[in-house]
């Protein structure tokens, strides 16, 4: 294992709905299996960028920008969660990954789901950072209000109002000029921000985890999806659910060493029973 985090480039990959911006951290003498990693929405790879450099220690990693968000170019419409994960899947050919890990927060979990399902024998292990474990009826509540584009004022105050909730789910440490490079990826690509929450309403947990056969650790970090992620529990696999209380956004940029030690655990080794951080 390098003795110290590695260097992460940049480069973009033709996939299928154009350029994919991707983040990639390598040792020179990799140990371990590959592991690609999913953002949230309408974030983009810039938030695991501390964190590929230390994971990338003795394995490639990898954060893709989903098409529509961050680098990526856009898709003409929005795809379905299928389309999502077949152009991650297009960027792991791309590279030559073969078998393989995944991570994913938020929307970036259900598209590596998604993606496991399409590839069963290829993924090994799925790391989830909070789950939207909600039933068909929650899952329509929350999502009603996310089917348009924000309406642009003349004034900005929808950039004031979007910058405001930043700050409501911004977690622990996280100083505004840490807050402003995830403000930057919500307000770059405004009209299509909305695209994968979409195919977040299509695509229910409760109606695929059951057909996922890898092991699955789940952590909580405390913010929104805090309360539903504890009910992922039953589709584990032999997995672990660890719960973060103290910990939010922007923990893999402040815990990524302890959050490092915790995934290479289940990834490569034994893990224990759930506990609380």
């Amino acid at each position: 294992m390098n003795a110290g985090p590695v260097s992460v480039r940049r480069q973009y990959i033709d996939g299928r709905f154009g350029q994919m911006h991707v983040r990639i951290a390598e040792p020179d003498t990799p140990t371990a299996l590959p592991l690609m990693c999913f953002h949230l929405s309408p974030f983009s790879g810039q938030m695991y960028e501390t964190w590929l450099g230390e994971i990338g220690r003795d394995r490639l990693a990898v954060a893709v920008d989903t098409p529509g968000y961050g680098y990526s170019d856009s898709p003409s419409a929005p795809p379905p969660m299928e389309e999502y994960a077949g152009a991650m899947a297009d960027v792991a050919d791309a590279l030559d990954i073969t078998d393989f890990d995944l991570m994913g927060f938020h929307t970036g979990g259900r598209i590596a789901v998604q993606l496991a399902l399409l590839r069963p024998d290829a993924i090994k292990h799925i790391v989830l950072v909070g789950v939207g474990m909600y039933s068909r009826e929650e899952q329509t509540k929350h999502y009603a209000s996310m089917d348009t584009s924000e309406a642009l004022q003349e004034d900005g105050s929808h950039l004031l109002a979007t910058w405001q909730n930043s700050v409501r789910w911004r977690g622990p440490h996280r100083n505004n000029d840490e807050l402003m490079k995830s403000f930057i990826d919500i307000i770059r690509n405004h009209d299509k921000n909305h695209w994968a929450y979409k195919a977040n309403k299509e695509f229910s947990y409760v109606e695929n985890l059951p057909q996922v056969t890898q092991p699955i650790l789940a952590l909580n970090p405390r913010d929104d999806l805090y309360p539903y992620t504890p009910r992922v529990a039953p589709y584990l696999n032999g997995g672990q659910l660890i719960d973060m209380p103290d910990w939010g956004l922007g923990f893999l940029d402040y815990h990524s060493q302890e959050t490092a030690k915790m995934v290479r655990t289940f990834l490569d080794g034994e893990w224990g029973v759930p506990r609380k951080i």
